[in-house]
């Protein structure tokens, strides 16, 4: 009986290394971008029935998610529909490699007047229950599903494009402030 040892796998010297290296190139790179549908679910909206007259009714809608947008950017949120959108966590399958996706609960953006930023909240309360006195908030979340893939190239400006913007950028005058 004779055992065989495993041989550890030779190693690849620097130059070896440096051939398997492939540069990017500006207008040559490609992305993959994959289209979620976030499925149709009640959401809670507030309806004015008249002066001093509120109701919050339910209103079916879905979202969109593209995990990145046109230019190649990543996304983390779907489309904002009915005034407001999801975060989403995307999870690939061990053996399969397929994407899953899921949601958070309604979010939408508050602009903060100190930092001038925009920044993410939960939906605000939308009323009180009229016999509990409790509050009225719309947790809802969608089942999302997975409809296809795309490649795309990040969009690049154009020469003339480029000059057209020169042009029509004002140019500062000698002597004037401001």
């Amino acid at each position: 009986m004779s055992e065989e040892v495993a041989q550890p796998a030779p190693k690849q010297s620097k130059a070896k290394q440096q051939e398997q290296w492939k540069p990017s190139f500006q207008g040559q790179q490609e992305f993959t971008s994959h289209l979620f549908k976030l499925t149709d679910a009640k959401m809670l909206k507030k309806v004015v029935l008249g002066p001093n007259q509120e109701s919050v009714q339910d209103a079916t809608h879905n979202h969109f998610f593209h995990t990145q947008d046109s230019s190649g950017k990543h996304m983390n949120h779907s489309v904002a529909t009915g005034g407001h959108f999801h975060i989403m966590t995307i999870e690939w399958d061990a053996v399969t490699g397929a994407p899953k996706a899921t949601c958070s609960g309604p979010k939408q953006f508050i602009h903060n007047k100190k930092t001038n930023r925009k920044i993410i909240s939960d939906m605000p309360v939308l009323g009180a229950h009229s016999e509990t006195g409790e509050d009225i908030r719309d947790n809802h979340t969608h089942d999302v599903v997975y409809l296809q893939s795309s490649k795309g190239r990040p969009r690049v400006i154009s020469a003339q494009a480029a000059t057209f913007l020169d042009t029509t950028t004002p140019k500062p005058v000698v002597g004037i402030k401001g």
